[in-house]
């Protein structure tokens, strides 16, 4: 009796560690001091923006870095915004710096294709920020997908607006018959879209596609919309109702290639407060892209960048692989670690009580 009572308080021991084991683990993640996002400025993701807070006082030089940690791309050198309340200069201050083409060092190079690390470093305080480079690949595709869509969406726009210029049905009817190879072009193109979406979602199962996915289905319902306008208009002999289906920018065909590059003006609703905000998945491909380049936002923590991925360094001469093992393990502070050693401890647990117990029924 007294064997089966010190395994049974070993294993509960061991399981209550398990159980407590994450929870310490949770609660020790580092504090984000702010993020560092990317966007479209004169080209496709040429700008970078840092906003963080509450970091130590000084001059740092901030840098994006590649996955690699092989090349890197500094975005200038910044200060610390000390505010000053009732007369107490404080000890930690902010950063809101953007890099776009007004910025020294402007090449209009694609950063988020590039770059998946930030640093920000001066002589006494280090902040750096990763993403894991398949992720940041996969979301890159999607900027890209959204960027190639515009370019067959503001074909389509043009086409469209020449239909609704035009004074004779069959100038109408020739213009919206050259709209169709735009509208393949752009179902293709949004196509590829949903294709990206779904890779990101492989590749990171944790990030919110939700407002991308919304905006995917809003510009197929517009497609659709001037499609059957384009079948109208052919099908119909009266230049009256032929200019009615293509419209103007308030209304028809040509309403609905503004609402897929921008949205629709009227998706709004009041909240509480009687302020009007706007519905979510109301914007067309512009806010597409900005919501996918929201998805590689990088998290600002205290501490050096993380080993390299898929480093690659000499010995005796020879390129070898420098990261961890060259397996791609997952990190230290990896969820998945945290729930693997907590798994471990509850089998290892189980493992003791099952064992202890037929030792003891042997030697009954």
């Amino acid at each position: 009796m007294f064997r089966f009572k010190t395994i049974a308080i070993f294993a509960l021991t061991i399981f209550s560690f398990a159980i407590s084991f994450g929870t310490i683990v949770e609660a020790n993640d580092p504090t984000v001091y702010g993020t560092v996002t990317f966007a479209d400025d004169v080209g496709h993701n040429d700008s970078a923006v840092i906003s963080v807070s509450g970091i130590a006082a000084g001059t740092y030089s901030a840098s994006l870095v590649s996955s690699d940690g092989n090349s890197s791309f500094k975005l200038s050198d910044v200060d610390v915004d000390i505010a000053t309340l009732q007369g107490v200069v404080q000890t930690t201050g902010s950063i809101d710096f953007t890099f776009d083409s007004s910025s020294s060092g402007y090449t209009g190079v694609d950063l988020l294709s590039s770059y998946s690390r930030f640093l920000l470093k001066n002589s006494a305080n280090t902040y750096s920020a990763s993403n894991d480079v398949s992720t940041t690949s996969a979301i890159s595709t999607l900027v890209e997908s959204f960027s190639s869509a515009k370019t067959s969406a503001n074909a389509l726009k043009n086409d469209l607006e020449a239909a609704s210029a035009a004074s004779t049905l069959e100038d109408i009817q020739s213009s919206v018959s050259d709209s169709g190879s735009e509208i393949n072009n752009l179902k293709g193109a949004i196509s590829d879209v949903s294709a990206a979406t779904a890779e990101v979602k492989i590749v990171d199962e944790s990030l919110d596609l939700s407002g991308v996915e919304a905006i995917i289905n809003n510009i197929n319902a517009w497609i659709a919309s001037i499609e059957a306008n384009n079948s109208a208009v052919s099908g119909t002999s009266s230049i009256a109702v032929a200019q009615t289906y293509v419209g103007n920018a308030n209304g028809g065909s040509v309403a609905d290639s503004h609402a897929i590059l921008n949205g629709l003006p009227d998706k709004f609703e009041y909240n509480s407060d009687g302020n009007r905000v706007e519905l979510p998945g109301a914007g067309g491909i512009h806010k597409g892209i900005a919501a996918a380049q929201g998805l590689a936002s990088l998290s600002v923590i205290e501490g050096e960048l993380p080993a390299a991925e898929g480093a690659v360094g000499q010995i005796d001469g020879k390129d070898v692989n420098t990261s961890v093992l060259g397996l791609g393990l997952p990190s230290v502070g990896d969820r998945f670690v945290t729930l693997t050693m907590q798994l471990s401890l509850i089998f290892g647990t189980l493992l003791i009580l099952t064992s202890g117990g037929m030792i003891l029924l042997k030697k009954k």
